[in-house]
């Protein structure tokens, strides 16, 4: 066999090579895990209405002084919808502060799941403009944080949260935080 026939042998096998290393990209960003992150960024300053009162604005303010979790989520998020129930059952068992960002989305839709479901949150923030979830750098919903008593951005969490993952994950950083400010 010549070399020029080897060559176009192994020509015919390039575009089947091209489109299996193009399928193994794709597959691997469609089945890629959720990232966490931990940090050490300052929580960003907001001033927020609640959603269910419509007024009474909340700002980082709130958060510090108490190690808080902040869920963002929306109600045209299937995911989120789902995992509302995961958190309902996390609060029940955890007595910290859970605030909710609402991320660009109607009050009486969310109001409606609260009112059907239940509503885990000590407040509700309506970020319709989306302007908090942007300086937090999301990138959807859901995602969840860790913030400490100073309004530092302890973790991130991407993607639904269930309970196994709460107390597998969050809780020793949120044990952790407790112990270092004790």
């Amino acid at each position: 066999m010549s070399l020029l026939t080897l060559r176009h042998k192994l020509w015919r096998f390039v575009p089947a090579l091209f489109l299996g290393t193009l399928l193994w990209f794709l597959w691997k960003g469609l089945v890629v895990e959720h990232p966490q992150t931990n940090h050490e960024m300052a929580f960003p300053a907001f001033s927020l209405g609640d959603v269910r009162t419509g007024h009474q604005p909340r700002s980082l303010a709130d958060l510090k002084g108490q190690i808080s979790i902040v869920h963002i989520w929306a109600s045209w998020c299937g995911i989120c919808v789902k995992e509302h129930e995961e958190w309902l059952r996390i609060k029940e068992k955890w007595p910290h502060s859970l605030v909710g960002i609402v991320y660009r989305d109607e009050s009486d839709k969310v109001l409606n799941i609260l009112a059907k479901k239940g509503d885990p949150y000590n407040y509700l923030l309506d970020d319709m403009s989306g302007s908090l979830g942007l300086d937090l750098g999301i990138t959807g919903t859901p995602e969840t944080f860790i913030v400490d008593k100073e309004g530092v951005i302890r973790f991130h969490h991407m993607g639904p949260v269930t309970q196994k993952t709460f107390e597998a994950t969050f809780l020793p950083i949120i044990e952790k935080l407790n112990k270092d400010n004790a």
